[in-house]
């Protein structure tokens, strides 16, 4: 198996959910070798800009060196033309992280560790190069009944080695967004290379930019850019009513809230969830994209949040599709509602504290961000129904028709 991985010099692991130095003037850049223009795809105005590059008639750019051999040639024309036809035997894209990674084409073997990548995977029609994957990936209503014959690798935060070799794939792909799952899975990353299976990171949340530039690079990687253009639209639509709506709301009136990772733990994707959805992170200033962060419960109270929102390891366990205990969730909620001080917080007297599933909070991130939006205010988005678009959702791209049962917020908002 044939396979270069090499990390851009500059990409530091603070900056995981950041662009690539070469397309950070531009979120909707193609990241793959060959998009010598480096536009939103790869056709014959790539080729006809390499050609300029290599006659010195245009300054060269990053994604030209189309064969990734550190020089730009007539082999960059021949694999342009390749690409362009889709016949192409190897390829070389820039994942979330920054790393740069060439795969022998067509990729035919995917081990994945990533639910959201799962998800997607699945939206594209390209379940069967799924050879294995976590159970977070395999226990997903969006992938459950596409991989339900495909092995079990462990699970996110403890994935096999024994088993992935075994599968043997082409390539593994990991989630970029948590800072410990990426801990883990960079820990992997290192076992596997030992075997000469490379790991990308993959996201696809919370952020517009982030689920276009990873759709359209894995819609590419399986020749299915039309569906993977589908799905970007779909979210971006969403995203626009939420824009649109929230933008002339001024500081003061942003809802301030609190969303927790785990108890007292503050992380960069979910106040990256809040502003999109119009609210005010009180954490805004201590959250890293390096790692989750913990606060004070002194520190929390004297924010005095208007909502918050908690996905902690209750949370967890006890809610999610297939999870029905209100019992347990109404307990939980006491539990945090009571914690000391808490009885001082405006969320709390005004009972808008809500416990937030995986699915909502983690694995369909962007899902979760429609229904924070009308949760924090109801009056803006008063014909927007979250569970509608959800139901949307799920049977356009994966064709079910209901939401599977579960407890996927708590209480129930509206």
């Amino acid at each position: 198996m044939k396979s270069k991985i090499v990390v851009l010099v500059g990409i530091a692991i603070c900056t995981m959910l950041l662009m690539s130095p070469a397309l950070a003037s531009n979120a909707d850049t193609l990241e793959i070798y060959g998009n010598a223009n480096e536009d939103d795809t790869i056709d014959m105005r790539d080729l006809t800009c390499v050609k300029l590059i290599f006659f010195g008639k245009k300054p060269e750019t990053e994604l030209a060196d189309a064969k990734y051999d550190g020089k730009i040639n007539p082999l960059d024309f021949i694999q342009i033309k390749l690409i362009i036809v889709r016949k192409e035997n190897e390829l070389t894209f820039v994942d979330t992280t920054g790393k740069t990674i060439t795969l022998e084409y067509p990729i035919e073997r995917i081990a994945v560790l990533n639910a959201a990548a799962g998800a997607v995977i699945t939206a594209l029609g390209a379940e069967d190069k799924v050879v294995g994957a976590t159970e977070q990936v395999l226990t997903l209503p969006e992938t459950a009944k596409a991989f339900e014959d495909v092995p079990s690798l462990g699970t996110i935060m403890h994935p096999c080695l024994e088993t992935t070799i075994e599968v043997d794939p082409q390539v593994v792909f990991a989630f970029a967004a948590c800072p410990g799952a990426r801990g883990v899975a960079t820990k992997f990353a290192d076992d596997l290379a030992y075997y000469d299976i490379p790991m990308a990171f993959f996201s696809f949340l919370p952020d517009m930019d982030t689920i276009r530039s990873d759709t359209m690079a894995m819609g590419w990687l399986f020749n299915e850019q039309e569906k993977a253009e589908e799905y970007v639209d779909f979210f971006e639509k969403q995203y626009d009513i939420i824009e649109e709506r929230t933008k002339d709301l001024s500081p003061d009136e942003k809802k301030q809230v609190y969303m927790e990772n785990l108890d007292y733990m503050v992380a960069y994707y979910m106040y990256q969830m809040i502003t999109i959805a119009g609210g005010s992170d009180i954490a805004a200033d201590v959250v890293t994209p390096a790692r989750h962060v913990k606060v004070a419960p002194e520190w929390v109270v004297k924010q005095n949040p208007e909502i918050i929102l908690s996905r902690n390891m209750p949370v967890m366990t006890y809610l999610g599709h297939g999870k029905t205990d209100e019992e347990a969730a109404q307990g939980i909620l006491e539990d945090i509602k009571s914690r000391p001080g808490w009885s001082e917080i405006d969320a709390v007297k005004k009972d808008k504290v809500y416990l937030f599933s995986l699915e909502m909070a983690t694995l369909r991130a962007p899902i979760g961000v429609i229904y924070m939006s009308k949760m924090f205010y109801p009056a803006r988005f008063g014909d927007v129904n979250p569970d509608e678009i959800l139901r949307e959702y799920l049977d356009h791209f994966y064709g079910i028709e209901e939401i599977p049962e579960g407890i996927l917020i708590y209480p129930y908002p509206w």
